[in-house]
This record gives structure tokens, sequence and C-alpha cells, in this order.
């Protein structure tokens, strides 16, 4: 697969603004056990309940996501671009079967029973078999932070539903990529290690299927306060792509290559 030419035109802007970031200390507050929570509104909830019909109606998806990350206790901001095909796998512990690469030509290739790594154009990759728990080792992988729908791990509409952390949520009008979009904001509270923070999530106007998430979290770290940052934007999204046969099995990767 090349890398399409409208992400390096997307991500060097990206790229160029989250580099000026840095991490901030500031003396830590102490977390509040009693930080209240706020429940979601009606209308967050038909918003929660349109994506997760969107999302429970996936089969076959192509995207590509450009992704940002900085840590709490890091001084720089990584990025990276992904290009991940899915196709539904019900019952399977990663519910996909997955054809991913990062920017850097590393490739992850999950059939549902054996997983493939590495970058094809050195001729050779590792073979994790079902021994070694590929389902569990493909959501640890990048293509873990790179399933739409899902924010660390967990489905978007129940993880929102789940917290109770949430300060303040509300939905407002946005566009994306063009078109009509909602974006739901959420302020968190202290509930240790997060002493506080920002999630915001832009879901398509068209179905709600979420498109981007971006979240700040304040860390109380060694009685200091620091900032995280995470940044993921789905573009070039296909929902009725036309998948060759074979683009989920071992056939999909070059013949020259050998597995370890």
């Amino acid at each position: 697969m090349t890398l399409p030419r409208l992400l390096s035109f997307l991500f060097l802007p990206v790229l160029f603004i989250a580099c000026q970031q840095r991490a901030q200390t500031e003396k830590a507050p102490s977390p509040n056990s009693e930080t209240a929570f706020i429940d979601v509104t009606p209308e967050v909830a038909s918003l929660l309940r349109r994506a997760e019909k969107t999302l429970a109606g996936l089969s076959d998806v192509r995207y590509s996501v450009l992704y940002s990350f900085k840590a709490g206790n890091a001084k720089d901001t990584t990025h990276n671009v992904f290009t991940v095909l899915l196709r539904r796998a019900p019952g399977d512990a990663l519910g996909y079967k997955v054809f991913a690469r990062n920017f850097g030509n590393y490739h992850v290739l999950y059939d549902g029973s054996e997983a493939f790594a590495g970058d094809p154009s050195s001729k050779k990759m590792t073979r994790i078999g079902a021994e070694h728990n590929p389902a569990d080792w493909v959501r640890k992988s990048f293509v873990g932070k790179a399933i739409i729908g899902r924010h660390h791990g967990s489905a978007i509409p129940a993880k929102i539903r789940e917290s109770k952390n949430i300060l303040s949520l509300h939905v407002e009008d946005t566009e994306w990529e063009g078109a009509p979009a909602h974006l739901l904001r959420m302020t968190f509270g202290a509930k240790a290690p997060v002493t506080g923070g920002t999630l915001d999530i832009v879901f398509r106007g068209s179905d709600a299927l979420p498109v981007s998430v971006r979240e700040t979290l304040q860390l109380g770290i060694d009685d200091r306060v620091q900032t995280q940052f995470m940044s993921t934007s789905y573009i070039e999204v296909d929902l009725a792509p036309d998948f060759p046969d074979g683009q989920f099995d071992r056939v999909a990767l070059p013949e020259a290559v050998t597995f370890e």
C-alpha cells in the first residue's frame, strides 16, 4: 500500500503545531475523591445510541489515522500515520481481522488465529501464534490505538456512560471534512492520578461515527501536575471498501517474506 498524498498534506501541519507543545508542570492539588459525576443528558444519550448503532453495523472498513501523543513525563509529542483495513469477525477476541501499517512501514496482519508483524521490505517478519494470544498482542500494538470507535481500548459510548469522573458535558454543532458534525465536549474532575482534563469527540452528523478524539489530562505525578495529550483523527473513511480475496490472510504479504 502507498501512503495517500492527502495524508502527507494533512499530517505536516498537525506535526508542526503539536511539536510546539511541551510538558507543563506546577504544584499538584490534592486529589478529590468526592468529585461529582454529571450524568449524560438526553441529547448526549441519543448521540451515543446513534454511534453504537453505526459501530455495531460496521463490516468492512478502510480509513487512515493521524495520531499524536505526549506522555505526562515527556517533553516532546510523538506522531504517526496509520492506514487500517478491518473486517468484522464476530466472536473473535479482538472483534476484527486486521491489515494495518504505520508511517514507518511496520505492518500488522491479524487473520483471526495468528498475527504477523514487521516491515515486509526487510523480507523478515514475526509470527505471533495462537500460543501467544495474538488478539491481545495486536490490541497492545499500534492497532489498539487505531481501531475506530474505541478510546483507551474501550468502546466510546460505553466508556462515557461508565465514567464516574465527568464534571460537565455538552454537545455543539461543528463540521468534519466539510460536512455537518457534532462535537461532544467533556471536562473531568479529580480521580487519582487524574487531577483534571478535557475530552473532545467529533461525531459525523450523518451516522454519528466518532471520527476525532482529542484528550488532555492533568496527572498528579511526583507531587506535580504533568500534562498528557492524545489526538486521534480518522480520515478517508470508507465503510464499503472492495477488498481483494486474501486481504486478511498471510497471502496478502509478499511471497519473499519469511516468518520467525
